[in-house]
């Protein structure tokens, strides 16, 4: 079964967001998942 899940965060501290993503990075193995696209600039069309 295939799932896509997208997050829109706001990073406030930089190290912290780092240790968290250290932390994410072995249960996303864990499932066999794989990132499809990540970063980089984005320019907003609407609203906030």
């Amino acid at each position: 079964m295939n799932a896509y899940v997208i997050f829109d965060v706001e990073i406030r501290g930089v190290s912290k967001y780092q240790e968290f993503t250290m932390g994410v990075k072995p249960a996303l193995e864990a499932a066999d998942s794989r990132y499809l696209a990540r970063g980089g600039a984005h320019k907003v069309y609407e609203s906030d």
